[in-house]
């Protein structure tokens, strides 16, 4: 009899030592997934917030890029303490009679597209005027493109999770 018991504890050692390792990939990746969704819904609100919020105050500036400037400042700080290691991109285009023209764009390299890290804006004149020509030819308006870059800085979450996150907001005046 005591035989069988220590044959039923090998076993339950042995069956042990198969699950262990499935349980634990299992809450890693759940845990991977909840990161991955928090980064998704905080670039979200980050994107949305600074279109939203740099076009309200500066709609009806003269100097745009003054007022794109202070506001991208102020909300550029608030983003990094959010999501630290995050950089926002702030372009603002003009639809003067159907022709876009880039009036602005913060938080890019001087002279490039690209941000310090080296991601590239999404967004020139040539891809605004092919997908927002058709519904804005004939009027005046200004669009607030707000982009959001993120990489994930966890080497652990990137085995399960992209490296990667980008996120856009589009205000309209």
């Amino acid at each position: 009899m005591s035989r069988s018991i220590k044959a039923q504890n090998g076993g339950s050692l042995i069956e042990l030592s198969l699950i262990i390792p499935v349980v634990f990939i299992i809450a890693i990746s759940g845990f991977a997934l909840t990161q991955t969704l928090r980064y998704y819904q905080l670039m979200s609100a980050l994107s949305r917030e600074a279109a939203n919020d740099i076009s309200r105050a500066c709609i009806d500036s003269p100097t745009i890029n003054t007022c794109v400037t202070a506001q991208y400042t102020q909300f550029n700080n608030f983003a990094i303490q959010t999501l630290p290691g995050v950089e926002v991109v702030v372009s603002v285009y003009n639809f003067n009679g159907g022709a876009p023209t880039r009036e602005f764009i913060i938080g890019v390299q001087p002279g490039t597209e690209f941000t310090p890290s080296g991601n590239m804006t999404k967004f020139n004149t040539a891809n605004v005027a092919n997908d927002f020509s058709q519904s804005l030819n004939a009027q005046n308006t200004r669009l607030f493109f707000s982009e959001i870059f993120f990489n994930n800085p966890n080497p652990i979450l990137s085995l399960f999770a992209q490296q990667d996150y980008y996120e856009l907001s589009v205000f309209s005046s």
